[in-house]
């Protein structure tokens, strides 16, 4: 059975080490009857494997690093010319402490799916059954607590006189 697709989402692989989308196979295919630009496109397309452009994402990254960095050097840059004030510490504690919430956030997100993944993994294993299961055994786990006491003092008395 043959199904329509985009040209877009089509993959073509002349030789084992270079792909294309057809879509852009086709925009050079059509440039190369006017010059020699697609040529060089097309050489260069092969040259990168379809991957991006090594110097394009190197400026990316930097970019990237750039605007992650803008909002801290703010905040630390508040008081320069002395000691971080109980300002510029409190700013800095509350990124910290929201950092940390969307970190909480997704972890929770993430245990979650884990759990509904395991039960449709498998139906028979309960989350509410685990988590009984693993009460009870950190119950018997836990040796019951004796009262510390401490040994009585051994008086001994000097019988020479």
């Amino acid at each position: 059975m043959i199904k329509k697709v985009p040209s877009n989402q089509v993959i073509v692989t002349p030789n084992a080490t270079s792909s294309v989308k057809l879509d852009e196979l086709n925009r050079i295919v059509r440039e190369m009857e006017t010059g020699d630009d697609a040529r060089k496109r097309l050489e260069q397309l092969d040259s990168s494997k379809g991957l991006v452009d090594p110097a394009v994402k190197r400026s990316a990254e930097a970019e990237f690093k750039r605007g992650q960095q803008a909002p801290m050097s703010k905040a630390l840059a508040a008081n320069t010319d002395s000691a971080l004030d109980d300002k510029t510490l409190a700013i800095n504690m509350l990124q910290q402490a929201k950092k940390m919430e969307a970190e909480a956030k997704g972890m929770i997100a993430e245990a979650a799916r884990m759990k509904k993944d395991a039960q449709r993994m498998h139906p028979s294993v309960r989350v509410d059954a685990y988590e009984q299961a693993v009460a009870t055994e950190s119950v018997a786990a836990t040796p019951p607590t004796q009262k510390r006491t401490r040994k009585a003092k051994v008086v001994t008395t000097d019988a020479v006189q």
